[in-house]
């Protein structure tokens, strides 16, 4: 055991009443502690290996909702790079978005009317539910979504890792068996 100083300082007389009846002497006190258990080593976690092997039977769709605001198109390029590694992607906006004719990956759909127009800045803000579902229903009415074995619809200002999303779902259906 090893021992604690806990608190230095003067001690004072004091009577029933307390008050002070003068200076004792300087007080030093240590409490015995008791020694701690030894910290087991830190596991050290390597990254992710990703079995690409099995890829082979799993079918991953990719897909977003997009309204081609400015910020938007800043990161179209790097998320069409993820998406591409995806077995198939596609983007959709709204039929009333800029024209842009290399852009076979976009499909416009019709967005039920809201209560700005278009034009404004808060059009469909937090509310990107109103292009999703004209995008589901592409996806069904088409044959799309029976054609793969999963469908993930991402935000573009989110990361997508094609590969450990696959390899997240099969871990995912080993622990339902």
């Amino acid at each position: 055991m090893s021992n604690v100083v806990v608190a230095t300082g003067v001690a004072r007389d004091t009577d029933r009443q307390g008050e002070s009846a003068g200076v004792a002497a300087n007080v030093t006190r240590e409490v015995p502690m008791p020694t701690p258990a030894p910290v087991p080593p830190i596991e050290v976690v390597s990254p992710a290996v990703i079995d690409h092997s099995a890829d082979a039977g799993m079918t991953l769709f990719c897909f977003a909702w997009s309204p081609r605001r400015k910020n938007d198109e800043g990161m179209l390029n790097e998320v069409r790079r993820q998406y591409k590694k995806c077995d198939g992607h596609l983007f959709f906006t709204d039929t009333e978005s800029p024209v842009k004719e290399d852009e076979e990956d976009f499909v416009r759909v019709q967005v039920p009317k809201q209560r700005v127009e278009r034009t404004h800045g808060q059009w469909l803000y937090h509310r990107n539910m109103a292009g999703l579902m004209p995008s589901w229903d592409h996806l069904l009415r088409s044959g799309i979504a029976e054609s793969f074995d999963w469908l993930l619809n991402s935000e573009l200002d989110h990361f997508l890792s094609p590969s450990r999303a696959k390899e997240t779902i099969r871990e995912y259906l080993q622990g339902l068996e």
